[in-house]
């Protein structure tokens, strides 16, 4: 941070403060802090002549904009340069307790962490008698001499990341022949038109480096970028997040918005256009360092990183107004199902409230053996008894196929959802609904998560920004389709860019 006034960020305080120069126009308001601190505040009062505004060596009044100067502070990096280390002296008669002092010093100190991103840590010599919170480490050397230590270390690690991120992006658009227009957003508490006045006048002419940007931006959007078939737009938030939005002008295109951190691998991706292109509506992938989950607007498959678990949802529309089927089943990491729920559900054609539920029960244990039911559960709840030795009358095969075998998400839509969906028909059982056979089988699910692969594979080119496109090339790489010349999907070229 350039050496000139500032404003602190105050939001969990009562009172505005900033960090102020000594001018001549303050002499007569600095007796009582003299009287406390002769030597600082005689520091205060020179350094503006003898350092530059490109110093690290920066002390300032500590200035209540509506009561006036109520401490100092002496900035200074570390002989290593990796810490910035502070001195800091407060005028308590302006404090009604210490509790409103551990609050400035809190404010001050978090400000000084943004703007001085680079340093690791911040060493507060601390004149006060006054106790920090846990979050400071406390060193104590003598009585004459305590030291607090605040970890810089999330912003020293985010904000360089942060500003290489946007950097490499604006190269990468004006690569490609694009503009933009930027917007900045600051929290209202965090700017004082008055001692902040010279940062202001930098935004305004342009002329205020990135290093210094997020010292008081908190999302700087760059909106607007056209290309002659989409309009793109780009925020980047200083806690990290990056959002971007690809509107495609194209009507058989897909609109969709990434979401991501600059510390982390992954994203969340929502597309919001139908597309005939690559077959599927609207989805949504969030994919993160424990779990892969897509939501589409039939099915939720939720994958396990750690245990290679996964868990699908499904859930069929109403059938003709009068039968719908919805099914929950988990896989263990060699794709057998470990257990599975089948809700047959027939509804009132009227209302299309639930009559009842076929509900089919299948849990394989860790014996080798597995437990399966079939009851029909009436619109108040009412169980019958297990009907499940009905299937063993009608299909003796699958019975004990499923009674004593492993099965697969394919065995799932050939051996129970198409038999039980006759059996309910044929036999009336318990009430006379009959239920209409899903028009997708789980089975084609594992295929919607190949398009969906594919469908990022397509786009990678025409993301402008490389943390995130990096996240895309790791996830097509985990989650490849398996090459199969009989069932594989041919793509058309991208028309996206």
């Amino acid at each position: 941070m350039r050496y000139r006034n500032i404003s602190l960020d105050c939001k969990n305080s009562d009172y505005n403060y900033s960090l102020v120069k000594y001018t001549d126009d303050y002499k007569d308001s600095l007796d009582s802090l003299r009287k406390i601190n002769k030597n600082m505040v005689n520091t205060v009062c020179k350094a503006p002549k003898i350092f530059s505004e490109l110093s690290d060596y920066q002390s300032y009044m500590i200035v209540r904009n509506n009561c006036g100067i109520v401490g100092a502070i002496n900035i200074n990096s570390s002989v290593d340069e990796e810490n910035l280390e502070v001195e800091l002296q407060l005028d308590e008669q302006y404090f009604k307790d210490d509790t409103e002092m551990v609050k400035l010093i809190d404010n001050t100190i978090s400000s000084l962490g943004l703007f001085f991103f680079d340093k690791k840590a911040i060493e507060i010599k601390l004149n006060n008698d006054i106790d920090m919170p846990n979050i400071y480490q406390k060193q104590v050397y003598d009585e004459n001499l305590t030291t607090y230590t605040y970890s810089n270390q999330v912003r020293t690690t985010l904000l360089p990341k942060l500003i290489k991120e946007m950097q490499a992006t604006e190269q990468c658009l004006t690569d490609w022949g694009l503009s933009w227009k930027q917007e900045l957003y600051t929290d209202v508490t965090e700017i004082d038109k008055f001692y902040d006045s010279e940062w202001l006048e930098d935004i305004k002419n342009q002329t205020l480096s990135l290093d210094e940007l997020f010292c008081k931006v908190c999302k700087v959007e760059w909106s607007n970028i056209k290309s002659k078939k989409s309009l793109r737009n780009i925020t980047f938030s200083r806690n990290g997040i990056i959002k971007f939005l690809k509107q495609t002008n194209n009507l058989n295109g897909i609109t969709y918005k990434f979401i991501y951190n600059i510390l982390h691998d992954g994203f969340t991706l929502k597309t919001f256009k139908y597309s005939n292109e690559f077959g599927f509506d609207r989805f949504e992938l969030i994919e993160n360092n424990n779990y892969t989950i897509i939501k589409t607007d039939t099915c939720d498959i939720i994958k396990s990183k750690q245990d290679k678990k996964q868990e699908i949802i499904y859930k069929t529309p109403i059938s003709n107004n009068d039968s719908s089927v919805i099914v929950k089943l988990v896989t263990d990491s060699d794709q057998k199902v470990e257990n599975c729920y089948i809700d047959f559900r027939t509804h009132k054609k009227s209302t299309g409230k639930i009559n009842g539920i076929y509900a089919l029960r299948f849990k394989h244990n860790n014996n080798g053996e597995n437990d399966f039911s079939f009851r029909f559960i009436s619109r108040k709840g009412l169980k019958s008894h297990d009907l499940s030795g009905l299937l063993n009358h009608y299909d003796e095969t699958l019975y004990n196929t499923i009674i004593n075998s492993s099965l697969t998400v394919e065995d799932i839509d050939k051996l129970i959802m198409n038999t039980y969906i006759s059996l309910i028909n044929d036999f009336h059982i318990v009430e006379k609904y009959a239920i209409k056979l899903p028009n997708t089988k789980l089975s084609e699910i594992t295929n919607e998560f190949n398009q969906i692969v594919n469908f990022i594979k397509e786009i990678k080119g025409e993301i402008p920004l490389p943390h995130l496109k990096n996240n895309l090339e790791k996830f097509v790489k985990a989650n490849e389709p398996v090459k199969n010349n009989s069932t594989s999907t041919v793509l058309k070229k991208s028309k996206f860019k």
